[in-house]
């Protein structure tokens, strides 16, 4: 696995391509069950797993999370963020990637206003062509808020809506009908969560479905709308993004890129690692230099790093790696071929290959902490934290002061 390779891999054939804590002992957990991905539990599980086996060995260890999502609050106090947190301690440290939404409109946020219909705010909601599923999770603390979907034609002229739905409400499984049988879509909303047990924060969930590919999701331009009172933030969890479009005189409101920071990164005691460019060309299996795509400035924050701060306003990331372009390890499962691993990726010799994200990014991070914890095996978060940010690189593409795109600079 490259990340691991990257973080404690031993190269005997190239060494400039040796992880950063290369005599580390690994202990690796398959965190999925299916395509689905990772569940929560599991991830959970795996971590206290490798802290257990730890712990029998007489060692410290610290744990790579190359992964994450957005269905959450994004503040810490989900079941999933608590239990990772309150797994770490002496010498049981736990990092994550920030995510790799840096440059998608996967955020909403804004303060919603009116009284009805007549003046709802609304959002343009692009479901890509062949998603099946697309999911919108909203959280806000403060405030009463009504919401709905829509739907526009390709002039946006109003082909329907739902019913608003107040806080406590919901609406599952509904046919999205503008009459003359024509169904757009199966559509969900449950905005029952009105004080969440672990934030006290209002929730409203938007799930529009295809049925299993019998609606064409992006025949038409959905839009969330809202009125009534509140700020909240709201993540595309799956299968789509928000627009630009920005016309507040037609109460028309923009996604954004902001809060694109991923769940677990944001729990509150996880080091959160964003993504720099490092390298921008390579030498393929062919001899061919390959330049990566986009041609990104060395040093520079790779446009992919997902940005913070948290919800609750915590600066994220805490400090960024590389993440860009990285060589690391080719597994031998892998077939090169267009389909699989292009041979533009894979580099001259066959061993290795061109990767990239903040899941390359977060293994540096990991295999430093991991000397540390050689030095010092009763680390903690806090400590382990202060020191990778006090120790961090700042330069002039991170600038002199702590921010929401580099958080305290490059580790060093």
């Amino acid at each position: 696995d490259g990340r691991t390779a990257t973080a404690a891999g031993r190269d005997h054939a190239l060494a400039d391509y040796t992880g950063v804590a290369p005599e580390a002992d690994i202990i690796f957990v398959k965190g999925f069950r299916s395509a689905a991905g990772f569940a929560d539990a599991d991830v959970v599980d795996g971590c206290n797993y490798i802290f257990s086996k730890a712990q029998s060995a007489g060692k410290p260890a610290v744990i790579n999370l190359s992964l994450g999502g957005h269905y959450g609050a994004h503040d810490g106090t989900s079941l999933y963020e608590q239990s990772l947190s309150n797994l770490t301690g002496a010498g049981r440290i736990i990092v994550a990637a920030a995510g790799n939404e840096g440059s998608d409109q996967i955020h909403l946020s804004y303060t919603t206003g009116g009284t009805s219909m007549s003046d709802v705010r609304q959002t343009v909601w692009i479901v890509p062509e062949g998603v099946g599923t697309s999911v919108v999770d909203m959280w806000y603390g403060t405030g009463n808020i009504s919401v709905g979907i829509a739907a526009y034609d390709a002039q946006f002229n109003l082909l329907g809506y739902t019913n608003p739905l107040d806080p406590g409400q919901k609406v599952e499984n509904m046919a999205f009908d503008i009459g003359g049988g024509q169904i757009l879509g199966i559509v969900t909303i449950d905005a029952t969560t009105v004080s969440d047990p672990n934030n006290g924060a209002h929730r409203a969930v938007f799930i529009i479905d295809s049925d299993n590919g019998q609606h064409n999701l992006n025949a038409v331009y959905w839009a969330l709308y809202t009125y009534g009172s509140g700020t909240f933030d709201a993540w595309m969890v799956t299968g789509g993004y928000f627009t630009v479009d920005n016309d507040p005189q037609n109460l028309i409101f923009p996604g954004d890129n902001n809060k694109s920071i991923g769940i677990p990164a944001t729990s509150l005691q996880v080091i959160c690692v964003g993504s720099y460019v490092s390298k921008n060309q390579w030498v393929d299996i062919d001899g061919v230099t390959q330049t990566q795509p986009g041609n990104p400035t060395i040093g520079g924050i790779s446009s992919f790093s997902s940005l913070g701060p948290s919800r609750d306003n915590r600066m994220k990331p805490d400090l960024a790696a590389p993440g860009e372009v990285i060589i690391a390890a080719l597994s031998g499962d892998l077939t090169i071929g267009p389909n699989t691993t292009p041979r533009s990726n894979v580099l001259l010799g066959g061993k290795h290959q061109k990767m990239q994200g903040t899941s390359m990014a977060s293994p540096h991070v990991t295999g430093t902490v991991a000397l540390m914890l050689q030095r010092n095996n009763t680390l903690t978060y806090s400590q382990v934290l202060s020191i990778l940010t006090g120790s961090a690189t700042k330069d002039n593409f991170t600038g002199s002061t702590a921010n929401n795109t580099f958080g305290n600079g490059k580790v060093n």
